[in-house]
């Protein structure tokens, strides 16, 4: 059973307990059909945060076992059941599920798709799980669609964050691995600034070998 359909079988059984109560009390009906209806927007209110929240759990609990393709199934379905006109009342909750299903883009190299849903995710202005990981993770993508300017971009966001350090190891290796040995000595230095790190100082000598800076 998807979320609308337990939302309007919540919605249905709160209708028929005010109706029942309206109907056997010596009070006034109306005053008890308003009574009732107060407590249902109440519940329902209740019921939806509930049954969005164990969903996304579910959500996190299927990338947190490293299956992206579920992941993203499962938040393409939250995503949809999340446009059900009672529930819009959770933005968070979509900027949530944007952010859980562009990882899960991002580790199975769906670069486009992965920008999208953080972009979606930041541009809602709500506060995310980790906003910081978001501009990492899309900083990386630029970088892998060879969008150099928005990866530096969205890295240099991240100047004031702990984070910063592993997004300039991440464009190092990046720019390493397709030999443009300048780059990634810039982008060690400036982690190696912030942060010691064995395998960084091993990755820059590789760079200065291909710059053929041997002494270095």
């Amino acid at each position: 059973m998807g979320l609308e359909e337990k939302y309007h079988l919540v919605l249905f059984l709160f209708y028929v307990i005010g109706m029942i109560a309206a109907l056997s009390s010596e009070v006034r009906p109306v005053l008890w059909l308003l009574f009732w209806s107060a407590i249902l927007l109440g519940a329902s209110y209740w019921c939806k945060k509930r049954l969005l929240t164990k969903a996304f759990r579910e959500g996190q609990s299927i990338v947190s076992h490293k299956d992206y393709a579920q992941g993203i199934r499962h938040f393409s379905l939250f995503l949809r059941q999340i446009q059900i006109p009672p529930l819009q009342r959770f933005p968070q909750m979509t900027a949530f599920a944007h952010e859980s299903r562009g990882y899960c883009h991002f580790h199975l190299q769906h670069y486009e798709e992965a920008i999208a849903d953080l972009s979606k995710a930041l541009d809602s202005k709500q506060p995310l799980q980790d906003q910081s990981l978001v501009y990492e993770y899309r900083s990386n993508a630029y970088f892998e669609l060879g969008d150099e300017a928005a990866a530096i971009a969205d890295a240099q966001r991240l100047e004031k964050s702990p984070r910063f350090a592993w997004t300039c190891y991440y464009l190092a290796d990046t720019n390493l691995n397709h030999n443009f040995y300048g780059d990634a000595l810039w982008f060690y230095n400036k982690g190696l600034a912030l942060q010691n790190n064995t395998r960084a100082y091993f990755q820059r000598g590789k760079a200065y070998h291909g710059l053929r800076r041997y002494t270095e």
